[in-house]
């Protein structure tokens, strides 16, 4: 992919008719490598959740598409923790990874929460260290280190931070 096309992609909010998609990247072998709840989910578990998280207004899951061809290659997720302050988390589909797309992933879902979420100041962020392309993405949004600690009484994560004017 050339670098003009990573800017050709839009955000589109997540439905019910994504969940096939939203299972097959959440049970993927390196999308659980790299997340904090490493086992895989059972689709019987998974259906209620998305149900539960699209009627829910604090929370925004988002598909990322090729403008060009409406290929899904990835999702954004946000959760809000108060008027101010909003977690992000992404996932680039299997096919698509490697091609710079987590970056851009990031700088849409930022430009398209700041439209949802009026009032939003700080953008969370939670990495596993070992994780460096997620690392690397969200440097080059603007995103800064804060602090490792433990999540989940055993995982580190480093908090990295986006502080919007």
């Amino acid at each position: 992919m050339m670098a003009a096309e990573k800017g050709k992609i839009m955000l589109r909010p997540a439905t019910l008719e994504d969940a096939k998609l939203l299972f097959d990247w959440r049970n993927d072998s390196v999308t659980r490598d790299v997340s904090f709840s490493s086992e895989p989910i059972a689709w019987e578990t998974h259906i209620p959740w998305l149900e539960k998280v699209l009627q829910n207004p604090s929370r925004k899951v988002y598909i990322g598409e090729r403008m060009e061809d409406h290929i899904p290659i990835g999702q954004v997720r946000f959760d809000l923790h108060s008027e101010e302050e909003i977690e992000i988390n992404i996932a680039v589909a299997p096919a698509w990874r490697g091609r710079g797309l987590g970056t851009t992933l990031i700088r849409e879902g930022v430009d398209r929460i700041q439209r949802d979420f009026d009032g939003i100041r700080t953008i969370i962020a939670l990495i596993k260290p070992d994780n460096a392309a997620s690392r690397k993405a969200f440097q080059k949004n603007g995103f800064e280190y804060r602090e490792t600690f433990i999540v989940r009484d055993k995982i580190p994560a480093e908090k990295w931070i986006l502080e919007i004017n």
